[in-house]
């Protein structure tokens, strides 16, 4: 397997000295690790201005399964209404209780997706870009 031969202009030959205090110090380690780079890679990345992903913690990959369940809840939901007959349809939504009922069962699903929306921002595992639309969403969903 052949190397990858690098520009002469992208050699990385000149160094930089910070100085951080000890609790920065491990801040920036601890953010580094959490994105699977060394400090190095990770204070570069920043210092140019790019914001690297945070790599997804055991308890994300745990939840992420279960929004990945939420997801197929709401399909099966989707699909069954969707196979009722147009008449069937307007007749459930028309009935109260059979919305209470639904509600029920959709409600918890929903607001699953949206409680992990939100550990995921505050825990600083997704862009700030994203973030802002995230937000944008959960405002407008609790106005309407």
């Amino acid at each position: 397997m052949q190397k990858k031969k690098i520009d002469e202009e992208d050699l990385r030959t000149e160094t930089m000295t910070i100085k951080v205090s000890p609790k920065e110090k491990v801040e920036i380690k601890a953010n580094a690790e959490s994105c699977g780079m060394t400090p190095s890679e990770f204070l570069r990345h920043r210092g140019r201005n790019y914001e690297p992903k945070m790599t997804v913690t055991i308890e994300e990959r745990r939840l992420l399964q279960n929004l990945d369940g939420c997801r197929s809840d709401m399909v099966h939901f989707a699909n069954a209404i969707g196979a009722m007959k147009s008449e069937d349809r307007i007749r459930m939504f028309r009935s109260v209780p059979n919305m209470l009922k639904w509600y029920k069962e959709v409600y918890p699903i929903a607001d699953a997706v949206k409680e992990f929306i939100i550990s995921v921002m505050e825990g600083g595992r997704i862009t700030s870009r994203t973030r802002k639309s995230i937000k944008k969403l959960l405002t407008d969903d609790r106005k309407g």
